[in-house]
């Protein structure tokens, strides 16, 4: 009730004059009074001339429309061209044609050959709508051409005829330079594709010169039966690998869509469009050209209609700016600086002027005493955390560091060297370090990581003896960072978890110890142990367990984790983690995880 009291006399005297009850005006009242100022006037406006949003969208939407319509007409004549192509692929793996020149290269039967040919492309073809004729030969005999006419074609002779007199010859120049790739080329609007067969095994042949030539007369109408479907079209035109064709219309009008965008021609009053699409060394294109001229001439002129509202609305407009910027943005503003101000720091922080309407005004009161309440309990809050950590800190280090006497070794260590035995009193110099460092409860929670170094060296100096030469041990250290603070205590267990767990079990192994500066947004201070070692399943799972917080173990009554005596470093390596949480926060913690295949990291951040 104090505390209550108290508050209430501090927001008064931070507030000044803001205790000061005034008339205010309600929001409500005021954005209802906005509305029937800027928008019930000009509706009368508006709705005699409504017609005018039809015709300032009908070009648009026209556009939008015949867009549409083309694309789809162009995905489709892709798709379409890409399955005549693979269909011309189909000679070259079903091995067909090779079987029958294998044969006749091993009969002579020249009429067999010429049935066999004759039966597998009119199989193949004669149904397949992509292709009026297909003809095929072999380059070893360039003059025998066998061919299959598409099933309704019923001018056969007079199709091969004109093959032989206007394009053979052109084939026969370019079919041994095209590879394995298609070529297409146009000889009097007719369009013709053609793929050179080549024995990849050498089962027919000894090198990789084609032995069989196959050649399609492509069916642009079926092929691009989509295209001549698009909305409003009047001229089109398609392109494959330079090689262009007129679908319907001027081919100069549909030749100025040179722009990958969409644009009207001042020439002939066309909408224009380019769609193309290349992949490997296919380059395919569709210009063309839609009138729509006539559609967008039969609405009627909406411009001074639209100058007639705008200079109605635009001052009502600004009036109503104007309101809402002083009665809505101005107040606004103030409660945002001021929760950025509490946010920065500044606790306790009040809005001295109050707002003019209703709502703003009980706002601003509420944050003024919620400002001085949270001051308040943040004080006492920060207190008892305080207190909290320092107590949870030394909780957790006293399950870490055991007591020992430090005199008994003292005495043990001058009878190893009254007996001349260097091994022994090294061995138990490095032990009283890392008892010294352990036993140290009422020093700083904290050390140079040259000190923390220390304790590790002692550590290490201990277990070489145990592994000698199947150990092998280094350091990547930056000296820039030996004078940074880390908690004591925080790297010894995790390079005791790395030879417990890791090289331990494999009776030897390498171990890498690293220190850097991870320099992000937020800078940190990173620690890594990596080591031989492999993680089962098992000890996965096992480390997620520790690595969680103690609220989590706590709340799922995990009494392995609870109790410190199930073993010696994994209670260290939760109590790292965890103590890396109190101190620095939830950006900081440690990680163990397998790197690779044998090779298990494990990583400490402290941010700086």
């Amino acid at each position: 009730m104090m505390k209550s009291i108290r508050s209430k006399q501090s927001y008064n005297k931070a507030a000044g004059r803001s205790s000061v009850r005034r008339p205010v005006l309600s929001l409500q009242w005021l954005l209802v009074g906005i509305v029937l100022l800027c928008w019930v006037v000009p509706f009368a406006v508006v709705l005699g001339y409504s017609g005018y949003t039809m015709a300032n969208n009908v070009q648009s939407r026209i556009e939008n429309t015949i867009d549409n319509s083309a694309k789809v007409a162009f995905e489709q004549a892709y798709d379409r061209l890409e399955q005549a192509m693979d269909s011309s692929r189909a000679p070259t793996y079903d091995g067909a044609i090779r079987s029958a020149w294998k044969q006749f290269l091993g009969s002579g039967d020249e009429i067999k050959l010429y049935d066999t040919m004759s039966a597998y492309l009119s199989q193949k073809y004669s149904y397949d709508d992509s292709f009026r004729t297909t003809y095929a030969f072999f380059p070893d005999y360039p003059d025998t051409v066998y061919y299959a006419n598409h099933h309704t074609n019923s001018a056969a002779v007079a199709a091969l005829r004109y093959y032989m007199d206007n394009v053979h010859a052109d084939v026969l120049d370019i079919y041994d330079k095209i590879d394995t790739s298609i070529s297409f080329f146009k000889v009097d609007e007719r369009l013709y594709m053609v793929r050179s067969i080549i024995d990849m095994r050498n089962l027919v042949s000894d090198s990789l010169e084609p032995y069989a030539v196959i050649v399609m007369e492509c069916d642009t109408s079926s092929l691009f039966e989509s295209i001549r479907g698009v909305i409003w079209l009047t001229d089109a035109l398609v392109s494959i690998n330079g090689e262009e064709i007129v679908l319907t219309g001027d081919a100069d009008i549909a030749t100025r869509a040179d722009s990958l965008m969409p644009l009207q021609d001042e020439a002939s009053g066309r909408y224009l469009q380019r769609l193309g699409r290349s992949e490997y060394n296919f380059n395919f294109e569709l210009k063309i050209a839609s009138d729509i001229t006539d559609l967008v001439s039969q609405f009627p002129d909406y411009r001074n209609i639209m100058l007639l509202f705008a200079a109605l609305a635009i001052p009502l407009l600004l009036l109503s700016l104007i309101a809402f910027y002083r009665h809505v943005t101005v107040p606004a503003d103030r409660l945002v600086d001021a929760t950025a101000r509490i946010e920065s720091g500044q606790r306790g922080y009040t809005v001295a002027e109050l707002p003019a309407n209703k709502e703003f005004y009980c706002l601003t009161e509420q944050f003024n005493s919620m400002s001085v309440q949270l001051d308040h309990q943040f004080r006492r809050i920060y207190e008892e955390q305080l207190a909290l950590q320092e107590a949870r800190i030394k909780a957790l280090r006293s399950q870490i560091n055991p007591h020992f006497l430090n005199n008994t070794l003292e005495i043990i260590n001058w009878e190893a060297r009254l007996a001349d035995n260097k091994k022994v009193s090294e061995m138990i110099d490095a032990l009283a370090v890392m008892l010294g460092a352990a036993t140290a409860r009422s020093d700083s929670a904290v050390v140079s990581l040259r000190e923390e170094l220390n304790y590790v060296d002692a550590y290490l100096h201990i277990i070489k003896q145990r592994f000698g030469r199947r150990l092998v041990i280094s350091k990547e250290i930056n000296s820039s960072l030996l004078d940074m603070a880390v908690p004591s205590l925080i790297l010894q267990p995790i390079v005791e978890n790395a030879i417990e767990h890791g090289v331990s079990k494999m009776h030897q192994g390498e171990l890498i110890i690293r220190a850097y500066r991870l320099e992000t947004e937020a800078d940190s201070l990173v620690l890594e142990v990596e080591n031989d070692g492999h993680m089962s399943a098992e000890d996965k799972n096992n480390v997620d367990r520790l690595l969680r917080s103690a609220a989590e173990v706590n709340s799922n009554n995990d009494r392995n984790l609870q109790d410190p005596s199930t073993g010696g470093s994994s209670v260290g390596i939760r109590n790292v983690n965890q103590r890396l949480k109190i101190m620095y926060g939830e950006d900081s913690g440690l990680e163990i995880y397998e790197l690779r295949p044998n090779r298990i990291l494990a990583k400490i951040k402290i941010p700086l």
